[in-house]
């Protein structure tokens, strides 16, 4: 099994669980297991989040009832939401050079008028979608160019109202699927069979969290992996299949090259690492698996977490999301949302800024100290001159991760739910694939990671 994420332990788990004569190994690259959810400490010894950041639809969800079966605590979704704006049409400043507050009443008026009231965008690109259903040309269109068009019908709409929809917009698409609109698939971008329920939040605060999660239930095949062992090459030609991969991946000694041999392979590194090529096959892909690769977008989330002194807070430490309505549309995706744990974390004062898409990978371009800046301007302008240098900063670049490179998978405009099960397809009944991308039912999430690298289990196990 290469990959010790959610997708590799979860087959793992179900071998170990299900065969007990089976042997296996798992490759991990990096030093430690869970992949994209990691929960790391800060240096006042509060837990964060640096990956995955809920648990999405607790109905039916295998990560939930891990989470509970192992005993762990978690905080149900309130969807508390302060929106944060200049403008005069929507409460304009507060004191301090503060922004003011849109009262809840005039955005959820709104939030029904431009986003999910009948006719509107939602129930616009949902019909656009049915009625299009077997239209080429609209295959090959983007949400942008779906958004575009019911804003132009919008007669009446101001300044003021095309920001505010920049706000939903990108709350509910850019931050969600980690993309710009313009690369979203208009008639797949939210295709899935999703887990319904509640969203819930793990809490971190004392050690629990993800990786509190996924450390409990890989515990008992935990002997089964070894770290920092990174594979370069597949030869899956014959019955017997050789890994190539070298140790001491992350932690800076001198790599040594070894082989493992097995009959079956599951592969379950990120869509990001086979897009890099990083890892070479022998004989190469099929056409079809290399262009399932190609055609699905690899989303980017990056996430900027600050941590202050208990005096130095600022905000309404019982409201979850702290929004920002941005001055122009252009920069709706520059730091203008907020998370705050101070539920989860045992009441400790941060926020966890968040940015996606192309925005994301400009960002981790920047230094620690350049991205600090960006985040305190824009919450300068949300809050005003009370808002205090934070103690320390972490920035996830998951992007810049060499065993990542992204965040998770979306629909690119071209690709289709054929995409990800072509994606996941076995090869020659000997090489598996697993992760997130190829689920079609919950792409993206944890419980899609693990699902699929069960599936993949059940596969070998019954033939």
């Amino acid at each position: 099994i290469i990959g010790a994420g959610w997708a590799g332990i979860g087959a793992a788990r179900h071998i170990h669980d299900n065969n007990k004569k089976m042997k296996f190994r798992i490759l991990e690259a990096k030093d430690y297991i869970g992949g994209r959810s990691r929960t790391v400490k800060m240096t006042d010894g509060t837990s964060v989040e640096l990956g995955s950041h809920c648990v999405h639809g607790i109905v039916q969800n295998p990560i939930f009832t891990i989470v509970e079966d192992i005993g762990l605590s978690y905080v149900k979704d309130k969807e508390t939401v302060n929106i944060y704006t200049t403008d005069p049409e929507f409460g304009g400043n507060g004191p301090d050079n503060a922004a003011g507050t849109v009262p809840y009443s005039q955005a959820k008026e709104m939030r029904n008028r431009y986003w999910s009231g009948r006719g509107q965008f939602r129930d616009y690109e949902c019909k656009k979608r049915k009625k299009s259903a077997n239209d080429d040309d609209f295959a090959r269109e983007s949400l942008r160019d779906v958004a575009d068009r019911y804003l132009r019908k919008q007669k009446e709409l101001t300044d003021s109202d095309r920001r505010f929809f920049e706000l939903l917009f990108h709350t509910h698409v850019v931050a969600d699927y980690a993309s710009d609109p313009s690369d979203l698939s208009a008639k797949y971008w939210e295709y899935g069979n999703w887990t319904e329920g509640e969203d819930v939040y793990l809490t971190t605060y004392p050690d629990g969290g993800f990786s509190a999660a996924v450390d409990a239930y890989a515990a008992p095949i935990m002997s089964k992996i070894d770290l920092n062992s990174a594979v370069s090459s597949i030869d899956y030609d014959s019955s017997i299949i050789s890994i190539q991969y070298k140790t001491n991946a992350s932690s800076g000694d001198e790599e040594v090259v070894k082989e493992l041999k097995a009959r079956h392979v599951i592969l379950t590194v990120p869509l990001g690492v086979l897009k890099s090529r990083a890892i070479t096959f022998n004989p190469p892909l099929p056409t079809e698996k290399q262009n399932a690769i190609n055609e699905l977008g690899n989303g980017s989330l990056t996430k900027c977490i600050l941590r202050w002194d208990d005096l130095d807070m600022f905000w309404p430490k019982d409201t979850e999301w702290l929004l920002k309505i941005a001055n122009t549309t252009d920069e709706q995706n520059r730091w203008t949302e907020f998370f705050n744990p101070y539920g989860v974390n045992g009441g400790r004062p941060i926020l966890v800024g968040f940015v996606a898409g192309s925005e994301s990978a400009r960002v981790e371009e920047l230094a620690d100290e350049e991205i600090t800046d960006e985040v305190l301007a824009s919450l300068r302008s949300m809050f005003g001159n009370v808002v205090p240098p934070p103690k320390e900063v972490i920035v996830s670049r998951w992007g810049r991760d060499e065993y990542s490179r992204g965040a998770y998978s979306y629909y690119k405009v071209g690709s289709s739910p054929r995409s990800r099960c072509e994606l996941g397809k076995c090869l020659q009944q000997r090489l598996y694939f697993a992760g997130e991308a190829t689920d079609v039912d919950n792409p993206q999430t944890v419980h899609g990671a693990l699902a699929s690298g069960q599936r993949c289990a059940y596969e070998i196990i019954h033939g």
